[in-house]
């Protein structure tokens, strides 16, 4: 071999080692190339954790396969260049879930609790049916009392413009707080993290804090409210939309959806995970993804009002409108 091979040999390799080096360093990085228009781009992923765990996933109608196992709950969808893409969850009893999915360089989008709306019921529909289930269909709203696990809060409304909350320990109903407000009173609440909700019959709906001794006003134009399990968050219905109210993270956790005639909504009923919610019209009750801000979810669950969800069992129990029978629909756990 003379000196000229060995010197194309060797250029040769140096070329392949910089080519190879730095494809590879690329593809490390999350660089692909887009065959379809010869360009390269950074590609992003979508995580998605479906409930049911089985479901079958389709992105922009293909197949992908589910991943998940009792070891590992979600499906990691990686190498997806940037773009809009439509998934959807399918699942035999359930009603099919979709929802477009804006990838973006070197992100993870993530669905970590896609539910599907069950479509069939259960038959029978279970032996664990409440005694007082058809008490429950009417809700306990409003109330002029709320009784925590220690204390009592009970509305005064005066013959005069200002009312008051009086708020007693159950051990000693001696010792009270009187809270004063200039307008009559509507509704009271006790949340999960002891705090007071209160609402105004003019729309205004307030947050005591027990434990600091502080109110606080939450929004106005309110007709219901409802505290979630914990108490950190709370749904209010208003005239002409629909908000929820994280206490904890208030920026990043609000949320407001122009839900189609919500005017007509009568109350509001938290999903088990906090992230879903029933909504209550008159003769429909519809399911919503708190995380769905474009509502390409939101789902008629049954086509009536008179419902009763018990989340330890995850079950929603309800009068059918034909038959005037207690059916019940098992969400998946």
């Amino acid at each position: 071999m003379n000196i000229h091979t060995r010197r194309r040999l060797f250029y040769g390799f140096c070329i392949a080692f910089l080519v190879i080096g730095t494809s590879t360093v690329l593809y490390t990085q999350g660089w692909r190339v887009d065959f379809a228009n010869w360009s390269i781009k950074k590609v992003g992923g979508i995580f998605v954790r479906s409930f049911p765990r089985e479901a079958s996933i389709f992105l922009d109608g293909i197949s992908i396969g589910n991943a998940s196992w009792f070891l590992r709950n979600g499906t990691f969808i990686n190498n997806l260049f940037p773009k809009t893409y439509e998934l959807t969850l399918e699942a035999p009893g359930f009603r099919s879930w979709t929802r477009h999915i804006p990838v973006a360089p070197a992100f993870v989008y993530e669905i970590s609790n896609a539910v599907l709306v069950p479509s069939l019921p259960l038959i029978p529909p279970s032996s664990t049916l409440p005694i007082s289930l058809p008490r429950s269909f009417a809700p306990s709203f409003p109330s002029h009392i709320a009784t925590s696990s220690r204390f009592t809060a009970e509305i005064k409304n005066n013959a005069r413009s200002s009312s008051t909350v009086l708020i007693s320990e159950i051990t000693s109903p001696t010792s009270s707080i009187e809270l004063i407000f200039s307008h009559p009173l509507f509704h009271v609440q006790w949340s999960g993290r002891g705090t007071l909700g209160i609402l105004e019959q003019s729309g205004a709906l307030w947050e005591y804090d027990l434990t600091s001794k502080t109110q606080e006003k939450i929004a106005d134009d309110v007709r219901y409210f409802a505290w979630n399990t914990d108490g950190t968050k709370i749904a209010a219905l208003e005239q002409r939309s629909f908000e929820v109210f994280d206490r904890l993270n208030p920026q990043e956790g609000y949320r407001r959806f122009n839900i189609p005639a919500i005017q007509e909504a009568e109350r509001v009923l938290w999903y088990k995970d906090d992230l879903h919610l029933f909504l209550i019209f008159p003769s429909r009750t519809l399911f919503l993804d708190l995380n769905d801000a474009n509502l390409e979810n939101l789902t008629e669950v049954v086509s009536t009002h008179k419902v009763f969800y018990n989340p330890n069992l995850n079950i929603l129990y309800y009068q059918d409108s034909a038959t005037s029978t207690i059916q019940a629909l098992q969400f998946p756990r």
